[in-house]
């Protein structure tokens, strides 16, 4: 809860729907999602997302590896996680306008087309 519960990721989630807004504005009729990066070198770049960013896909992944202790220790099924613990953090994103993507350099964030 204190790692990646909704009080936490609220002002997260915000500051990521604005990047993904202004991303779009930048790009409009984008058709595919473009990754939200934290480098400020990539033209996919939104200054003021870079610790949105960070701070979401650090609670990404907290939320896989908590998920995956529940599994290996009580034996719980894949499919009864989302019913005992909720929605994944991943699953969230949607609510930011934005999605996670497994890239080779591990999860990253992605604007959805509007």
């Amino acid at each position: 809860e204190e790692r990646c519960g909704y009080a936490v990721l609220a002002a997260t989630g915000a500051a990521l729907q604005r990047a993904a807004d202004d991303l779009r504005a930048r790009n409009p009729g984008m058709a595919d999602p473009m990754p939200l990066s934290e480098d400020p070198a990539s033209p996919f770049h939104v200054a003021d997302a870079a610790p949105a960013v960070a701070t979401f896909l650090e609670a990404v992944r907290f939320d896989f590896a908590f998920r995956s202790i529940v599994r290996e220790r009580a034996g719980v099924a894949m499919e009864e996680l989302d019913f005992l613990l909720g929605r994944t953090v991943a699953a969230t994103a949607a609510m930011y306008g934005v999605a996670v993507r497994m890239g080779a350099d591990g999860p990253e964030v992605v604007v959805l087309p509007a």
